[in-house]
């Protein structure tokens, strides 16, 4: 009974002890110079505040991070403002830089220059160059917009790009959509999509199959019902 209750005491003790590791792994202030010159290592959660003089690097952050280069290999909540922001993982809240660089998951604003996330993005973002590798849900601002998945929501530049179908709206000199489309294509110069359900406004609308309205001084429908190619106004119903 006794060498039972020492080995619970001794199980007991070593999960407060592992306890009081994690705990102490979580610290709620870095000051960086540059990394590995910084106060708390890489491998450590910041909850609170990071100033990265010239480059700090820690695992997960949440919080408020300024400096010059701010990255955070897995995860961010918060504000991160700098001149360059890399995050590896989930990214939410507002990003404010030169060039905002996201992995996974992006949920939130980003405003820079240049405006990357390697996954998915729901929120806004604000940039010259907005490229995403996943789907989009929100409104992309900039001169030129890209996505590789579905987009849902507002685009608005120069060039509009989506690879996969798209719903909402688009208004820029370009809209390209690789896809199907429902809603509507505002384009100064050329609305294309694969289908469009919804009304194309343009110089030149094209689409491979039309269920809708296309407004223009050249319009072409490729399912030809009633007509391939009509000036000035098209339709098929």
């Amino acid at each position: 009974m006794v060498r039972k209750i020492l080995l619970l005491a001794v199980v007991v003790a070593g999960a407060m002890m592992a306890g009081l590791a994690r705990a102490e792994q979580v610290q709620p202030l870095q000051v960086a110079l540059f990394t590995p010159v910084q106060l708390v290592p890489p491998g450590e959660f910041i909850r609170g505040l990071r100033l990265d003089l010239i480059y700090g690097e820690n695992e997960n952050v949440s919080g408020i991070d300024l400096g010059l280069a701010n990255r955070t290999d897995a995860n961010f909540e918060g504000i991160q403002w700098g001149a360059v922001n890399l995050n590896g993982g989930h990214t939410f809240g507002w990003q404010s830089a030169f060039v905002n660089i996201d992995g996974t998951r992006m949920v939130g604003l980003q405003t820079g220059l240049l405006n990357t996330v390697d996954g998915d993005t729901t929120g806004i973002q604000w940039g010259v160059v907005n490229w995403n590798a996943g789907f989009v849900h929100g409104w992309q601002e900039g001169l030129f917009n890209y996505v590789g998945g579905e987009f849902i929501g507002w685009q608005d530049g120069g060039l509009n790009v989506v690879q996969g179908g798209a719903k909402g709206l688009q208004t820029g000199l370009v809209n390209l959509v690789d896809g199907p489309f429902s809603g509507v294509q505002v384009g100064f110069i050329w609305n294309y999509a694969q289908s469009v359900h919804g009304v194309q406004i343009g110089l030149v609308n094209a689409t491979k199959s039309l269920n809708g309205l296309q407004v223009g001084i050249a319009n072409y429908n490729g399912n030809k019902q009633p007509f391939e190619f009509f000036p000035i106004v098209n339709w098929s119903f």
